[in-house]
């Protein structure tokens, strides 16, 4: 058969390896088991539809279903980072049960494999890390802060209490002065009187 991409419904066909006609083999219904010679895609989704066998996501409504490459990844991630969170091995990814039952939830969603599950655990794990490390770095820290706090209040403390210094000693010099003069005005009559010629 011609490789490349295929429609959905070859999904639910059993393909005949030895036929003549690689592009349009003879093919099987997985489900009921109906036959046809030649695989056209058109005439095994319209039998699909009307499969009684037929799970829904064979039907046409769910092979309408896409998804593009962003929005493929962004689920990846999510699920990584779900089943990180809950401690879930990656082995889950390729448990069938669990393979069923996302193609059963959306068709379209592809899921990772155990090893691509495993690079971006650690992908993942590396970027909160840094995130980590870059918000520790630009926070401020609240010891340094009270720590420097403390040291402008002793400062400023000092500072107050050396201006209180110098008031008190300018108090001081002023009553000395003040106590000198009243003294030389009071013993200059006398010494005067003394040495009067």
């Amino acid at each position: 058969m011609k490789k490349g991409k295929r429609k959905p419904c070859w999904n639910h066909f059993f393909v005949s390896k030895d036929d003549p006609h690689p592009q349009n083999p003879h093919v099987t219904c997985k489900y009921c088991s109906k036959e046809f010679k030649r695989g056209i895609p058109e005439r095994m989704q319209a039998h699909l539809d009307n499969c009684d066998e037929a799970p829904e996501n064979a039907k046409a409504q769910f092979n309408n279903d896409s998804m593009s490459e962003t929005e493929q990844n962004s689920l990846e991630i999510l699920l990584v980072k779900a089943l990180s969170s809950a401690k879930v091995d990656s082995s889950f990814v390729e448990n069938p049960s669990v393979i069923k039952l996302f193609q059963q939830l959306r068709p379209s969603f592809k899921l990772p494999n155990r090893k691509k599950f495993n690079q971006l655990e650690l992908i993942i794990g590396y970027q909160q890390e840094t995130d980590t490390y870059s918000n520790t770095q630009t926070k401020p820290n609240p010891n340094y802060q009270s720590h420097t706090q403390q040291i402008d209040f002793q400062q400023e403390a000092e500072s107050n209490q050396f201006h209180t210094q110098q008031i008190d000693y300018s108090i001081h010099q002023q009553q000395a002065e003040s106590n000198l003069i009243y003294q030389v005005h009071t013993e200059l009559p006398n010494l005067a009187y003394h040495f009067k010629f």
